[in-house]
This record gives structure tokens, C-alpha cells and sequence, in this order.
């Protein structure tokens, strides 16, 4: 396999305040062409993780570890932001200019990059075509609250692609989304990848979102990462207990209606977290004595999944 787009080795996030450290080595690599998943509840710290990809965490915090992009060591991530990686946040009102109608977000996005005007509006247009807005020209005149959340999702991934960055973090990008309009969202960036040959990292917390769109998943949990895998392995051959888990909490429609599993408790807060495996209070199958105490260590299984647990 070619070396990485992206690889981040030994990623660790820290409070400053408390130096208590919020996320925990992290290393994973993304590929030419690939769609890697990052798969977790709210507090994993995945969207952390992407944040500091790019070098916007708040001051509060500092990164420790390191990073490449395309075999080069990133030194300073905001020599890349934008026109190397790229972002479609969460919540597309916020994350546009709530004061400015969208042609005027172009203008300044042209200006700052040094991209000539009237190309760059012509290809927004083309892009919000191909996502199908038929009357581009009402969505340019518009401000961000005239726009509904559909919409909105559009017109970001649009910004981003105006950039043609290679590779593309979608946190979380149909959360707030209806799913008829979320599946069209997945359309869009199943098409991305396709026809524009982009990598892609895409947070969710839904494993089965996931599914339809990623090559391989990274299962991430109160800020470390418990399995990683090709998505077949990971939905057919789950080897940590919280995949399990989360796989087994999804509703399913082909069989007759049984309890649903659910995952009692919560992800624990970073000050909260001690020696032992992160999981320990929320796993069925946790050994006092054993994983309360040591944390286990990445274990390499068949077809390079990876997986850390003592019992997987």
C-alpha cells in the first residue's frame, strides 16, 4: 500500500489547567481514496481529534504527538487548513457567516485564497447543480437563516469543495438533518469520493450511517481508540465488547421485535478517568483485578484488525 495521506502517531490531547489528558494516543493513518470512520458516542472525543488535525482547539488545550500529511511532518496545521484538508462541521448555521449573504462568503473565500472571482462563483454554482439546487441564484442572495438545514449542509460542502482540498473531515454532517435529507447527504459525499477521488474522514455516531459509506472504521471511546477494522470485520466479526455493544443497540427491521440492547451509563469525563481499561465500568464481560488496574494493550489480529482488550 502506498504511505498515507494522513498519519498521526501517538495524538494525545491535554487540559492545561488540570493536565489531565483528555484524549489518549491516538494513531491511525487515511489513504488516497479512502473513507475512514470514526465511530463513537458524544464524548469519545472524535470531533477533538479532528479539531486538532487542523489546529482550532481552544487555548485551554495543547496537542502533543505528531502528525503527517503526505509524508511531511505538519508543523503548523494552518499552513494546510483549507486548501490541503478541509471541514464540513456539524451544525452548517454556525458555521457560516450568520451577517453575510452566501455570494458574499464567496467573494471572501476568493479573496483570501487568491482565487479570481467570477470562476470561483461559476464553479459554486456548477457544485450546487450537481447537488441538486435547481435555482442557484436564489441560494446566493440569500443569508444563512433564509436557508433550511439541507440546504445549508449543501452550501458548506460546496465552500469546500470550491478549495479542492485532499482530504475532507465530515463531522458529524447530518446530525441535525432529517433522514430523507440525511440520506441525501450521504449520496453527496458517497459521490464525492467517487467522481472527485477525495479522502474522507467521517464522524458519526451512528455505526450503521457509517456503514453504507466507509472503508474502514475506528471505534473510538472516552478519548482512546478500542478497535480498528476493515467495516466488513468491524459489523461482521466485532472484537471489542463496545462494538459489540453498539452494533446490538441499533434497531433492527428484518427479524421479530426483541428488547432492545442499551448501553447503561455513560462515558466517563476525562478527570474522571484512572489506571485501568476506560470500558471497565460499563463492560459485561470486565475482569476485576485485571482491567480495572492495567490498561490493555493494542492487540493485532487476523486481516489487520486491531483491538485493545484483554479478552477480545
Amino acid at each position: 500500500m502506498n504511505s498515507p495521506l494522513l498519519k498521526l502517531s501517538n495524538l494525545s490531547i491535554v487540559h492545561k489547567e488540570t493536565n489531565k489528558t483528555i484524549v489518549r494516543d491516538i494513531s491511525f493513518e487515511v489513504h488516497e481514496n479512502e473513507v475512514v470512520g470514526i465511530i463513537g458516542e458524544s464524548g469519545s472525543g472524535k470531533s477533538l481529534t479532528m479539531l486538532s488535525i487542523l489546529g482550532i482547539i481552544p487555548d485551554s488545550l495543547k496537542a502533543v504527538g505528531e502528525m503527517y500529511f503526505e509524508g511531511q511532518k505538519i508543523e503548523d496545521p494552518r499552513d494546510l487548513r483549507g486548501k490541503k484538508i478541509s471541514m464540513i462541521f456539524q451544525d452548517p448555521l454556525t458555521a457560516l457567516n450568520p451577517v453575510l449573504k452566501i455570494i458574499d462568503q464567496i467573494n471572501l473565500i476568493s479573496k483570501s485564497n487568491k482565487m479570481e472571482y467570477s470562476s470561483t462563483l461559476d464553479e459554486f454554482k456548477k457544485l450546487l447543480i450537481s447537488m441538486k439546487i435547481q435555482n442557484p441564484e436564489r441560494v446566493l442572495k440569500s443569508f444563512p437563516h433564509q436557508l433550511s438545514g439541507g440546504m445549508l449542509q449543501r452550501v458548506a460542502i460546496a465552500l469546500v469543495l470550491l478549495l479542492k482540498p485532499k482530504l475532507i473531515i465530515a463531522d458529524e454532517p447530518t446530525t441535525s438533518l432529517d433522514v430523507t435529507v440525511q440520506k441525501e447527504i450521504i449520496g453527496i459525499i458517497k459521490k464525492i469520493k467517487t467522481t472527485e477521488g477525495k479522502s474522507i474522514i467521517f464522524v458519526t455516531h451512528d455505526i450503521m450511517l457509517a456503514k453504507e459509506l466507509v472503508d474502514r472504521i475506528i471505534v473510538m471511546y472516552a478519548g482512546e481508540i478500542m478497535e480498528i477494522g476493515s467495516t466488513n470485520n468491524i459489523i461482521e466479526s466485532p472484537l471489542h465488547p463496545y462494538t459489540k455493544l453498539l452494533i446490538d443497540s441499533v434497531p433492527r427491521v428484518d427479524s421479530k421485535p426483541e428488547r432492545l440492547t442499551f448501553l447503561q451509563g455513560r462515558v466517563p469525563h476525562f478527570s474522571e478517568i484512572a489506571n485501568g481499561c476506560v470500558f471497565f465500568n460499563r463492560c459485561p464481560i470486565a475482569e476485576i483485578g485485571r482491567c480495572d488496574i492495567s490498561k490493555p494493550n493494542t492487540q493485532r489480529k487476523y486481516d489487520n484488525h486491531l483491538v485493545k482488550c484483554f479478552f477480545a
